[in-house]
């Protein structure tokens, strides 16, 4: 999967992963995050997500990164956002009151340390090689103390991705040695998904799990 398969993706806007309203297990667990103490929270892989405003609008210190410039200029124009745009090297920094907005490479954008960090289905965007690099990148941004919420889903389905289907045993080996890993919510939402039904899923399950950083 190159970077182009994702330039593609949002230039002809097949971006049925995104949600037009803040996504609900954010909303849910924002207080196990952390976010009413105003935390620095990264948000990998945002598109155009709207739970970037909602985290601003919280208090929170939110750094977005996103491959795209259209999922960027989608984003700012969604919300009403003139944002200041600064080079930097091979990124480019969108910045507006409570938010970096970095576009360009996740794996080597200047990212600083987070308090928080809310992955809301960026692993299971990723093909398996660069899932390992991806935990990896997570767990040496994420201060000691710090935790994340991480969404992903489990199906069945005999399909390509993404997104892909995480096991809790591969959560587990990107996550348990860092501190305490544990599943907060799983739904079953396979009725809710029939194209996964057509691809000959069996099952879809929704997760959440939470991870306290300790070391």
């Amino acid at each position: 999967m190159t970077p182009e398969f994702w330039h593609d993706r949002w230039r002809v806007g097949q971006t049925g992963f995104h949600r037009d309203a803040v996504h609900p297990d954010l909303i849910k667990h924002a207080a196990v995050l952390g976010v009413p103490d105003g935390p620095r929270v990264l948000v990998p892989l945002c598109g155009k997500t709207l739970d970037l405003s909602w985290l601003v609008s919280q208090g929170c210190e939110v750094v977005g990164v996103e491959l795209s410039e259209q999922a960027a200029t989608q984003y700012h124009e969604r919300v009403g956002i003139t944002p200041e745009i600064t080079p930097a090297g091979a990124h480019t920094i969108w910045r507006s009151p409570g938010l970096t907005y970095i576009v360009g490479d996740f794996f080597s954008a200047d990212l600083g340390m987070f308090d928080a960090i809310w992955d809301r289905a960026a692993l299971v965007a990723l093909p398996a090689e660069l899932r390992v690099r991806y935990a990896e990148r997570l767990r040496a941004v994420l201060r000691p103390g710090g935790r994340m919420l991480l969404n992903c889903f489990t199906f069945d389905a005999d399909r390509s991705g993404p997104p892909h289907s995480i096991s809790d045993d591969e959560v587990r080996r990107h996550y348990d040695h860092a501190g305490q890993l544990r599943r907060v919510s799983t739904a079953d939402i396979l009725d809710e998904s029939p194209r996964w039904r057509e691809a000959g899923a069996t099952f879809m399950d929704e997760k959440v799990w939470l991870l306290n950083r300790i070391s």
